[in-house]
């Protein structure tokens, strides 16, 4: 095993490699990363992909939990317009991206008032339903 000689003393320094082995000694000039540069960088990556994750869900989920309060102010609103004007009739109806199925039912002297309200892109998804009994007078 050769060994390199002892580094020269220029201005007052020694060389880091001076007496290591030639076999031991790297070049500054290899290409590579360390094993903390790795874990840094694999670190920030992560820590960006999740910030993209949550920005992006917390997008959806408020997109859903808008459609959701809509749907709940329409099927809230069309029992109120039963209920207040006394026309006990079933229809059905559109409004604002909704389709509005409005099922009014008379037994003796109660009022059973049945809305659901589907997306109208998607027919099959009830966003919800409400159900309402009252007594007419």
């Amino acid at each position: 095993m050769d060994v390199v000689e002892k580094g020269t003393r220029e201005a007052g320094h020694q060389r880091p490699d001076a007496g290591v082995p030639a076999e031991v000694q790297f070049s500054r000039t290899q290409a590579g990363f360390t094993l903390i540069e790795s874990v840094v960088a694999m670190a920030l990556f992560l820590g960006i992909v999740f910030l993209l994750v949550s920005v992006f869900n917390e997008f959806l989920m408020d997109d859903y939990s808008s459609k959701l309060n809509k749907a709940f102010l329409i099927g809230e609103n069309e029992i109120e317009k039963v209920e207040s004007n006394h026309v006990f009739e079933s229809v059905e109806s559109d409004s604002i991206g909704f389709h509005v199925t409005q099922s009014v039912t008379m037994e003796k002297r109660v009022v059973l008032v049945d809305v659901a309200v589907r997306d109208t892109k998607k027919p099959n998804t009830v966003y919800i339903r409400l159900s309402k009994a009252f007594p007419v007078h």
